[in-house]
């Protein structure tokens, strides 16, 4: 049952909740936060407040009669419905006090089942009217790029809402969402709800923020496992260096232990890399090497007791097929990381990330990526994000292509900002390969017959880039990079 409705959820559910669902991840929700933050630190004459909802007891809170008539609303089918009813028709539940188990039942009438498969997916099915009922209100205002909001970013019960103007704004926010716990059973907890604002320096506007909403304004905010500030310049102190400074008084702790080598190689990477793997995964600002050689000297001294090594840390690091010991390296992890985040620069399909995460940029991402636009464009390396993802992109990117890759778009990479659109043509779609095997460019005409949005102006920016390109030539076999950029693809 949850399969089944795990299918119809993935395209119903919208991309603002992560939890539960294939193909979503922490990591979209951290990704949009930090952009949004970015964002507001660009535009410093907005105001922003990131309201960060704890709800009390969610799981355990869900009205059943919410539920029943959503499924009805739903149209999710006679039998499925009655299937879900079934199990949450009769429960009963009994104390053991002091070993002893009580004689009279306790009705259970809220709440989903622990345990059950079912549970996270109505619980998101649920929370689902709450993110519609936030996107569809116009008068709760949040941030706007072009035809895109971000009003909220959710993961199960973990919320965040965006609010732009919090001053004014703010306790309609608050009250919507307790309008919608009061039918669905969601409850706001205020001791544990913060408010994260920026752009905000007047002591008194915030205490009266506070006043109003009974909610405390924070300096900074765990949310998904990820500290977040008022400022992303903070982000590395509050998360890598924290969580370095916990893992080397364990390595303390363990350093004089009786163990192996072997043994030491498989403590790191069952208990040391998973945490800073987390981080890799959520937040890649990395800029340079210093603070990935300063933790491999630290791994070092762990693995040989302080005492000289006998064997070079790249034979450590090397695979056993090939004669090393299997250390995890730091670096190739932290790189394979950032990696799957430039992926979404070179797909171009998730337009809404895209659009916040270059709000300010002058060209299309592939001029950036293929055509070093980077170098005379400086603004790009101003953002917290760009900078140290484009810096591990221009590492690999010879190593991946000595020739132009097809997935390149030409029109995406010399559009203006202006002009965006969700289907760019690439050069897999614009040639075709001659009878010598070389690549040549479609006539205007056999590219307005398959793609008829197409103009002459595009055209001509096409056989401009296609000319420059023709130099380096055009790379025919699908490599590693190209095996990246469909994972996640729906099959």
């Amino acid at each position: 049952m949850a399969e089944r409705l795990k299918t119809f959820m993935t395209n119903w559910i919208s991309e603002d909740q992560t939890g539960f669902l294939p193909n979503r991840q922490i990591k979209d929700n951290i990704r949009i936060l930090i952009d949004t933050i970015e964002y507001y630190e660009y535009h410093n004459e907005k105001q922003l407040a990131l309201l960060f909802i704890d709800a009390e007891k969610a799981f355990d809170k869900i009205n059943w009669n919410y539920l029943k008539l959503l499924l009805k609303e739903l149209d999710i089918g006679f039998k499925f419905k009655n299937s879900i009813e079934a199990i949450y028709r009769n429960q009963r539940a009994t104390l053991i006090i002091n070993g002893q188990e009580t004689k009279k039942n306790i009705q259970i009438e809220r709440g989903t089942r622990q345990g059950c498969p079912l549970s996270p997916l109505l619980f998101i099915l649920i929370m689902e009217t709450l993110v519609r009922a936030i996107n569809d209100d116009k008068y709760l205002e949040g941030l706007k790029i072009r035809k895109h909001n971000f009003k909220l970013r959710v993961y199960a019960d973990d919320v965040v809402c965006i609010i732009e103007n919090p001053k004014d704004s703010i306790t309609n926010w608050i009250d919507k969402i307790e309008n919608f716990g009061k039918v669905a059973g969601f409850k706001l907890n205020k001791q544990k709800t913060k408010i994260l604002t920026k752009m905000w320096t007047e002591t008194q506007k915030l205490t009266a923020i506070q006043l109003k909403t009974g909610i405390r304004i924070e300096n900074k905010v765990k949310y998904l496992g990820v500290t977040l500030t008022p400022s992303n310049a903070k982000l590395l102190k509050n998360n890598y260096e924290q969580l370095w400074l916990k893992i080397k008084r364990d390595l303390e702790k363990w350093k004089y232990k009786n163990f192996s080598i072997l043994g030491r190689i498989v403590i790191i990477k069952m208990s040391i890399l998973p945490q800073i793997l987390f981080l890799y995964q959520t937040i890649p600002i990395i800029r340079n090497n210093f603070l990935l050689k300063k933790w491999n000297r630290e791994i070092t001294k762990f693995i040989w007791q302080n005492k000289k090594p006998r064997i070079r840390l790249k034979i450590l690091t090397d695979d056993k097929k090939r004669g090393g010991l299997g250390l995890p390296d730091f670096q190739t992890y932290y790189e394979a990381c950032t990696l799957s985040w430039v992926k979404e620069w070179a797909t171009l399909k998730n337009v809404k990330l895209l659009e916040l995460e270059g709000h300010d940029l002058r060209s299309g991402w592939h001029n950036y990526l293929w055509y070093n636009k980077r170098k005379t464009e400086k603004n790009f390396g101003n953002h917290y994000i760009r900078a140290s993802l484009i810096r591990v992109w221009e590492k690999y990117k010879d190593r991946l292509y000595a020739r132009t890759p097809c997935w390149i778009s030409p029109i995406e990479a010399k559009h203006k900002r202006e002009l965006a659109t969700e289907n760019w043509l690439t050069y897999k779609q614009i040639l075709r390969k001659s009878d010598n095997q070389n690549f040549n460019i479609k006539t205007y005409d056999e590219l307005k017959k398959e793609f008829p949005k197409i103009t002459w102006f595009q055209y001509y920016q096409i056989k401009q880039c296609y000319k420059e390109d023709t130099e380096k030539g055009f790379s025919q076999n699908q490599g590693p990079w190209e095996t990246i950029m469909q994972k996640g693809k729906k099959n």
